[in-house]
């Protein structure tokens, strides 16, 4: 038997529509105009966020570097990036062999050095160089910035460079008495037939500015102003029976005498300009402060103690006195621009040695050295294996000491 289906019917395709889009979301379409308004809110956010994290940040920045503001100096910040990079400092001991004459100071966030063996220079890089071909009997060394001045004492030769590049300098033949360096140029005294002293200013290029001759002073210091502007002359003038000091204050651009201040019958012995542009000069028996005008600002006389030696800082000057009473031996006194006593400290024994810089002064005591402000408060100590016969010092309070002819830094 034959079954027969029955055809299924086909259901039409109904097309039916889809809804709006806002009806199928929920949500209205933005339009470019409202797309471009929250974009830049949400972009104004995120600015105001990152500098308020900016700010934060700076913020605690500043309190950590304030709270160890007296382990920061320029050696160590320099010392941290080399060792990130894997750079080994190697002056920290430097095994020259110095004579005890040698003349040393911190150059360039190294070591510079001049004695018998000459002039050497070490960078932060290890790498070490040497300026000329003079042996320096007895040295005397400044440093100015770049550069640097070597003045040998024993037979008046000089070498004023930049790193190990020479500027000018002159053998023993060339007739210099004293030269002095400030951060405008190099000042050399001669002594010339006819002339009592001639003076010649060099700038830091060892071109020649300006020439005095002096007919009735000996040249006992001169040096050129930071600005390179005025001349500042030490004269020294002496009969059968007395001898008197005068400074003179020479204008270098006009080429004329601008000043003059007699401090009376003392014996020159040094000469400094501090950093708010007064003159310090140190006599036999006083300090004096003098402004470049000829007004003499202030002064102090040493009484019954007897001069040691002396140093200068930044803006105060520092003088080791050997008492001539009973109780301590000797006594440190600092003093301000204006010669007025900043600090005062007695001493039982003869410091070695003392340096200052900025506005620190240390000594040295056989294998130790003491660091004071210039106000002479609180000190630090450094001690060292060797006896120490001589000592520099860094603005940031970094030590250079020699012992045994070896350089330490400390």
């Amino acid at each position: 038997m034959i079954r027969k289906f029955k055809k299924k019917e086909e259901t039409p395709e109904i097309d039916i529509p889809l809804a709006p889009e806002e009806e199928q979301t929920g949500r209205r379409v933005l339009s470019e105009s409202e797309k471009r308004a929250r974009r830049a809110r949400i972009k104004s956010f995120f600015t105001a966020f990152l500098v308020a994290l900016v700010l934060l940040g700076a913020v605690f920045a500043v309190g950590y570097l304030y709270s160890i503001r007296d382990k920061v100096s320029a050696r160590s910040i320099r010392n941290y990036w080399n060792s990130l990079w894997g750079i080994r400092i190697s002056t920290d001991t430097l095994d020259w062999n110095l004579t005890d004459s040698a003349a040393f100071a911190l150059y360039q966030g190294g070591v510079l050095a001049a004695d018998l063996s000459g002039i050497r220079l070490i960078g932060t890089d290890g790498i070490e160089t040497s300026a000329g071909n003079h042996s320096w009997q007895d040295p005397v060394l400044e440093v100015a910035g770049t550069r640097y001045l070597v003045f040998d004492r024993s037979d008046s030769s000089f070498f004023f460079g930049e790193e190990d590049k020479e500027i000018l300098s002159s053998g023993p033949s060339g007739g210099v008495v004293r030269a002095s360096l400030s951060d405008a140029g190099l000042t050399l005294i001669k002594s010339e037939s006819g002339d009592l002293a001639t003076v010649e200013v060099y700038s830091n290029t060892g071109k020649l500015l300006f020439e005095y001759h002096s007919t009735e002073f000996f040249g006992a210091g001169a040096l050129l102003s930071g600005d390179g502007k005025t001349l500042a002359f030490l004269g020294l003038s002496a009969s059968s029976t007395s001898f008197e000091t005068t400074v003179l204050f020479l204008d270098v651009e006009n080429a004329e005498l601008a000043a003059t201040v007699p401090l009376g019958e003392a014996l020159p012995l040094g000469l400094a300009e501090l950093s708010d542009g007064v003159f310090a000069v140190i006599t036999d028996n006083a300090l004096y402060s003098v402004e470049r005008a000829g007004r003499l600002v202030g002064s102090t006389l040493f009484g019954s103690d007897t001069l040691s030696s002396y140093a200068f800082g930044n803006d105060f000057t520092a003088l080791l006195f050997r008492r001539n009473q009973t109780g301590s031996r000797y006594k440190l006194v600092t003093y301000d621009s204006n010669s007025s006593p900043l600090g005062s400290i007695s001493l039982l024994h003869e410091p070695q040695a003392m340096a200052a810089e900025g506005r620190l002064v240390a000594l040295a005591y056989e294998s130790a050295v003491d660091l004071f402000p210039a106000a002479l408060g609180s000190h630090s100590t450094t001690e060292l294996d060797h006896y120490v016969s001589g000592i520099a010092l860094s603005r940031e309070g970094t030590v250079l000491a020699l012992s045994d002819g070896t350089l330490y830094l400390k």
